[in-house]
């Protein structure tokens, strides 16, 4: 999981992404950097054979959004959370079919 975390957080660190997330966080970087860490964190507790199950773009939208929001993102903060990991679908789904061997 690792891995997957670290895939998405070299992603959030290209400029336009970061501008992007540190708007969304009303340009406080501390707030910026806590809402990676509860991400970070969520994906550390949720079941990742579950995206093997429905699917990436499904895991995103009914299971992954839905906990970041309840750990405190907005839906505008989940939403760019979620467009990184589409935006490094294939990679991700290389790291998971890895995972599974």
């Amino acid at each position: 999981m690792a891995q997957f975390f670290d895939l998405l957080k070299n992603s959030l660190n290209q400029l336009h992404v970061m501008t992007e997330f540190l708007e969304a966080c009303q340009w406080d970087e501390a707030e910026m950097n806590s809402k990676i860490e509860v991400f970070q964190d969520v994906l550390e507790v949720l079941p990742i054979d579950e995206v093997s199950e429905l699917g990436l773009d499904l895991w995103i939208s009914e299971v992954l959004v839905p906990v970041l929001e309840l750990n405190g993102l907005t839906k505008n903060q989940a939403s760019i959370i979620s467009k990184v990991i589409l935006i490094n679908k294939e990679e991700l789904q290389q790291i998971l079919a890895l995972g599974e061997q």
